[in-house]
């Protein structure tokens, strides 16, 4: 997802010459604090998260514009509105996504294509995988308003909203599940 050309050949390769949806859900983590984390590891994550989903939907755009619709849905994360500690690169990162959304939105719009951000709350994935079952549950339990894990089923929701057609008033818009 990092490396823009690449993904053009991967479309091109593919002989793709529409497309009405892209969601947008690579993610990946490092649970340290800032001062500890390595500068690679930082640069990764920002090439992952918010580089990745950046060059998605470049090389994405001109194929939905062409055919004058498209919805564009961009993960980031509930822990943006948390600003927990031992997270500062994927905040960051994540952060930049919802930014970068907002902004597509309002210049993709007139091309009747919406760009939508889905901030999921502690969902059973590899990415909190390492985590401690008890931090993550005393975090929910603190910090959101519905006080359970999310399961698939609760973001397939979202995606499947944000993808209809019906749903084409909605842009520049982040949902959280859970609640913050």
């Amino acid at each position: 997802m990092s490396d823009r050309e690449q993904l053009a050949i991967a479309i091109k390769a593919h002989h793709i010459k529409e497309i009405y949806g892209l969601v947008n859900c690579a993610g990946i983590a490092s649970m340290n604090l800032f001062l500890t984390t390595p500068r690679q590891t930082i640069e990764q994550i920002f090439k992952v998260n918010s580089i990745g989903t950046m060059n998605m939907c470049a090389v994405v755009l001109p194929l939905m514009i062409r055919g004058h619709e498209g919805r564009i849905v961009n993960f980031s994360t509930i822990a943006v509105g948390w600003a927990l500690e031992g997270e500062a690169a994927y905040i960051a990162s994540k952060a930049a996504v919802e930014a970068f959304s907002r902004v597509l939105a309002k210049e993709v719009s007139a091309y009747n294509i919406t760009v939508n951000i889905l901030a999921p709350n502690p969902i059973a994935t590899d990415l909190i995988a390492g985590v401690e079952k008890r931090k993550i549950q005393a975090i929910i339990q603190d910090r959101q308003t519905i006080k359970r894990m999310g399961e698939f089923q609760d973001i397939l929701n979202v995606v499947r909203f944000y993808l209809d057609a019906q749903s084409s008033m909605i842009s520049g818009q982040r949902l959280v599940l859970g609640g913050e």
